[in-house]
């Protein structure tokens, strides 16, 4: 909603996704499924046009394609994509 400037005016966005994105509850429950999870909690979206690795070589783990339809990118840490490696 942000990226398309349907936020209401005073809107506190980091408290928002604090309250609501919560990295820590989906990596419990994928650890106590026995499932691998990345190093990091955001990572850039928009750069990859095909499935790729999260994390070095052949032990990170296959993501699928994150493009969006209009070419965008976001960078979850508020950083521009461009300044984000492709494995962050």
């Amino acid at each position: 909603m942000r990226r398309w400037r349907r936020l209401p005016k005073g809107v506190d966005v980091n408290e928002a996704l604090r309250r609501t994105y919560r990295a820590d509850v989906f990596r419990a429950a994928a650890v106590s499924l026995g499932l691998r999870v990345p190093d990091t909690d955001t990572k850039a979206e928009g750069t990859h046009a095909k499935p790729w690795r999260l994390g070095p070589g052949e032990d990170g783990i296959e993501m699928g394609a994150d493009c969006f339809f209009d070419g965008q990118r976001f960078a979850g840490s508020n950083q521009p994509a461009s300044k984000l490696s492709a494995s962050a």
